[in-house]
């Protein structure tokens, strides 16, 4: 299953409470083709960046995340383990922890346009936004090698507190999830560089009054 079928995995997320997908990639072929080392033009393999992105999309939707790979320490010592790239992504507890939130809510797609996504899930306490470079079209449902030869740039994301059903004003410490650091207290929106075919996720809890605000500046909302 592609990011092109999410919307329908959220409708059925809402019917019966938790998203059946197929098991994720990550790790699973992460150097070569699908099937085997042969060429599989419909089937680009997929690079670092682009399993922590389907990593990103499958944690932000509730259910099991199933894989087939190897995560033992002692199969990585053999070489028929992960390679420790992988391993990371695997084993990002902030992530995990997203996808196993108790409140068991899907993310709902905030804006899609001209292949930028942006994504939000309410979690127990905040919620989680996830900003998606997804491709240089809109229309393409895949990691497409044309678009491999020839990357977009990395663009500037943003999303406002509006859009996510927050009060303008209101204060809120944005954490990057990926990176493992905090990025301050915010007011009115955050924005974020974002590299093609990355998709970046961030929680957002709510900061006390008396927090300095790191930016208070309204992002201007991406054409």
């Amino acid at each position: 299953m592609s990011a092109h079928h999410l919307p329908a995995l959220i409708r059925a997320v809402d019917r019966v409470g938790v998203g059946t997908r197929d098991f994720l990639e990550v790790g699973y072929s992460p150097r070569v083709h699908k099937g085997g080392g042969g060429a599989h033009p419909g089937s680009p393999t997929m690079g670092i960046k682009e399993q922590r992105s389907m990593f990103t999309m499958w944690a932000a939707l509730p259910g099991p995340l199933i894989l087939s790979a190897d995560l033992r320490a002692s199969a990585m010592n053999t070489g028929a383990g992960l390679d420790a790239d992988v391993l990371r992504i695997l084993t990002n507890k902030a992530v995990i922890a997203v996808n196993q939130d108790g409140k068991a809510a899907p993310m709902r797609p905030v804006r899609r346009q001209n292949g930028l996504e942006v994504w939000k899930k309410p979690l127990t306490v905040g919620m989680a936004v996830v900003f998606f470079h997804r491709s240089s079209s809109s229309a393409a449902s895949r990691f497409a090698t044309a678009e491999r030869d020839h990357p977009s740039p990395a663009r500037n994301m943003s999303v406002t507190w509006p859009e996510l059903g927050l009060a303008a004003g209101a204060k809120q410490t944005v954490r990057d999830l990926w990176a493992g650091q905090s990025l301050g207290v915010r007011a009115g929106g955050f924005s974020a560089s974002v590299d093609w075919h990355e998709a970046a996720i961030y929680t957002l809890v709510p900061a006390a009054e008396t927090d300095a605000v790191v930016s208070s500046q309204q992002p201007e909302l991406h054409k």
